[in-house]
């Protein structure tokens, strides 16, 4: 008789979750304390003031990718592109197309 446990079965989606790294005692309680007084449970609650947070900085994380992409001479939206399949490269402020004019300003 195999007594071994039977492997997770596949279900084709993809992991979303995310791991944040520990956030110290006073912000665990602060959370605990939210989580508690909009009556969601603690992850619940961490995604949600993730993702208010992100809707918050939007403009300027939109802004952000645009100046990264005028380096590059290449379009916002193929900024946007690349970094999101994770082909985006960092570069050295010599290399940009457009270094002497980030400078002069």
């Amino acid at each position: 008789m195999n007594t071994m446990p039977k492997p997770p079965r596949a279900t084709g989606k993809k992991d979303d979750r995310i791991l944040v790294s520990g956030l110290g005692e006073y912000y665990d309680d602060l959370l605990t304390l939210d989580a508690w007084v909009n009556g969601r449970s603690k992850p619940q609650q961490a995604n949600s003031l993730l993702c208010a947070k992100l809707m918050e900085r939007e403009g300027r994380i939109k802004e952000r990718v645009a100046y990264l992409a005028g380096k590059r001479g290449i379009s916002a939206d193929e900024m946007w592109v690349q970094i999101l399949r994770g082909d985006a490269e960092k570069i050295h402020p010599e290399e940009s197309e457009q270094s002497s004019v980030y400078a002069q300003e």
